[in-house]
């Protein structure tokens, strides 16, 4: 058993107080020892210290001289750890038959006899050193320190009586009298240190319980005070059950409404972006269309400026090298030969107009037909604009729907016309708003 596990015994017995006060006075006549302990946890301190110490000295000696020292402190070991686990822990002993118990205990197991040593005395020390030199002069110092008397059959035995006088009576004796009387006042320290020591361990026991009984006490104030927050908490959410309840039903009905808007708007999106995917290719057909159209409309563009430039070279080369016949014609009076280059004339002018008006109108054609296409193309994107609006109705819908598949007026044909479509503009300017 361990101090620390002692000390915790004694800490949560009822008796604490009476354990701290208990007395036993360890005597040792033949040595003039004479040792006063207070506190049962410094009795049983004493008791396992001479135990384990009186185990550390036999390690160093081969056979125990010293039987009676070791067997009365392990006996009194022993019986003190009993006296901790049988009856302190046992709840139905009290008081009274604590203290009977004990005092019973102090003849039969803590009273030694004159055999017995303490492990760190002096005279132990001694009496191993002459062990070591000569077991005859132990035997010899042992009966002096026994109250033996001297055994005048053995010499050496003799010696040994007489070293053990000498080193009992050193205080007056010239050879140990200064180491030992500065050993003396290092013991007289040494016994102010354990009774230090034995008060500290009895103050140590009272001080725990009493922070221990203040824990408890800390911990039960703890106990209530959360068991105050706890019941406060459940009324408080008893009182804000209903209210928490109607703010979570119109949450839910507002994000349902929410989801639901949300959806509607998903879809709408997503059938817009089919029919663009739709109308893609009808898109891309348009813009090429009218691209191409430009580009053969500015050709003939060019066509017909650079036909223009022949012509008026060739009118300019055919009045600066006129024929000899015609001024002549013209001037003498001969009136059929001037009809007759007049009217060469006229035919070649009239073919030029005729080629030029032709061009003029295929690339008005063309440019026209361009400009219908951009306009188709942009229908597209209105009739994608408009397609999932609500506030078009689906009649101006299947109006822009008609415009977009009408024939195109080419202007080649004088008879050449594209069908009416009413409120086109009216439904155009409402979507650009």
């Amino acid at each position: 058993m361990e101090l620390q596990e002692a000390r915790k015994i004694i800490r949560d017995s009822a008796y604490t107080d009476y354990l701290n006060k208990l007395e036993y006075e360890f005597t040792l006549s033949h040595l003039d020892i004479n040792l006063k302990f207070v506190g049962l946890i410094n009795i049983f301190k004493f008791f396992k210290e001479q135990d384990e110490g009186w185990k550390l000295k036999l390690l160093d000696i081969s056979n125990n001289q010293f039987s009676d020292s070791t067997s009365f402190f392990s006996s009194a070991y022993n019986y003190i750890k009993k006296f901790f686990t049988e009856y302190l822990t046992n709840n139905i002993y009290n008081e009274s038959n604590l203290q009977s118990t004990f005092n019973s205990f102090q003849p039969a197991y803590f009273s030694p006899n004159k055999y017995v040593f303490l492990s760190d005395s002096a005279e132990v020390d001694f009496l191993l050193k002459l062990l070591i030199d000569d077991e005859i002069k132990f035997h010899g110092a042992f009966r002096f320190f026994t109250d033996q008397g001297i055994d005048n059959n053995s010499r050496k035995g003799a010696e040994g009586y007489i070293l053990s006088y000498e080193f009992a009576n050193r205080e007056s004796s010239v050879l140990f009298n200064r180491r030992e009387s500065e050993k003396r006042y290092v013991n007289d320290i040494r016994n102010k240190l354990l009774n230090i020591e034995d008060d500290y361990n009895n103050k140590v026991i009272s001080l725990v319980q009493k922070i221990e009984e203040d824990y408890k006490n800390n911990t039960n104030i703890q106990e209530e005070n959360q068991s105050k927050s706890r019941q406060l908490l459940a009324d408080w959410l008893q009182f804000k059950r209903a209210s928490f309840f109607g703010f979570l039903n119109s949450t839910s009905i507002e994000f349902k409404t929410l989801f639901d808007n949300s959806q509607s708007e998903f879809d709408n999106l997503q059938n817009q972006y089919s029919e663009l995917l739709k109308l893609q290719e009808p898109i891309k057909y348009w813009n090429d269309r009218a691209k191409e159209l430009n580009k053969k409309a500015n050709f003939i563009l060019k066509v017909i400026m650079a036909f223009s430039l022949l012509f008026a070279i060739m009118v300019y080369f055919l009045l600066w090298f006129t024929p000899e016949g015609l001024l002549e014609s013209l001037f003498d009076g001969n009136k059929y030969k001037a009809i007759r280059w007049s009217f060469v004339f006229v035919i070649f002018v009239s073919i030029f107009f005729v080629v030029v008006r032709a061009l003029l109108k295929y690339m008005f054609s063309n440019y026209h037909l361009a400009r219908d296409a951009e306009e188709r193309e942009k229908l597209t994107y209105l009739y994608i604009s408009i397609r999932n609006n609500s506030e078009v109705s689906e009649e101006e819908k299947k109006i822009v729907f008609q415009a977009l598949f009408s024939r195109s007026d080419t202007g080649l044909l004088k008879e050449d016309s594209s069908p009416t479509m009413p409120g086109i503009s009216a439904i155009i300017e409402k979507n650009m708003k």
